[in-house]
């Protein structure tokens, strides 16, 4: 009786490098797309965030006659020569507190002035030019990855103090490459890739171009290209 002959066979070596081709194809296509998803989750995440910072800022001034607090940001405790054409304010930076710990009894949370996306400021970073470059996370450095502009501190605003409160910014990204710009040191012209969640005085949150950016700080008479 003979023994049936097996109908088994290996792959090739030509079909197995055809497979690894494909495999490698389809990665390459489907590998940005998954990587822009995330991104944009983390994104969503950094919105969120700044939206329940929106609320505490809110009870805030419920507490405080509508004023916005007085308070600063990292970029003025390390240099507090921004504001020299205020010595009176300028003389009390030093002593003033920062923003994430002013909000801090109402958020009751560190983690909220996280942003999922921050990853440091490239050191020639222009975008919008806060001076204070970090390679590793803002956040783990200086407690926060948002930045309030100190304006609403210097100029004593409050609610009804601006003219278009939906225009205007008060709590911006720190760093300009976290959600669309290269990563990076780059030039002043890569700025048109740069996208900044923004926390407006209505407090609404929305998405903000680099050149948007500049009329939302001009809104509290921040300068367009060097916010405070």
């Amino acid at each position: 009786m003979r023994t049936a002959r097996s109908s088994k066979r290996g792959f090739t070596l030509v079909e197995i490098l055809v497979v690894i081709t494909i495999i490698s194809i389809l990665a390459a296509i489907l590998l940005p797309v998954f990587s822009a998803v995330r991104a944009r989750a983390r994104s969503a995440s950094c919105i969120s965030n700044l939206r329940q910072i929106g609320a505490a800022l809110s009870i805030y001034q419920q507490d405080y006659d509508g004023f916005y607090p007085f308070a600063i940001n990292p970029a003025v405790r390390l240099h507090p020569d921004r504001w020299s054409d205020d010595p009176e304010f300028e003389s009390i930076v030093p002593n003033l507190p920062e923003f994430h710990d002013v909000l801090y009894p109402y958020t009751r949370s560190r983690e909220l002035f996280r942003c999922p996306s921050d990853f440091g400021m490239p050191v020639l970073e222009q975008c919008p030019g806060w001076g204070i470059p970090e390679t590793s996370s803002v956040y783990e450095t200086y407690g926060t990855s948002y930045f309030y502009l100190t304006e609403y501190a210097g100029y004593h605003l409050r609610d009804g103090s601006l003219q278009f409160p939906s225009r205007a910014a008060v709590v911006v990204d720190a760093g300009a490459a976290w959600h669309g710009a290269p990563d990076g040191p780059f030039p002043e012209e890569s700025c048109i890739y740069a996208r900044y969640n923004v926390l407006f005085a209505d407090l609404h949150v929305r998405e903000l171009s680099f050149y948007q950016l500049g009329d939302a700080f001009g809104q509290t008479g921040a300068s367009p290209s060097g916010p405070r």
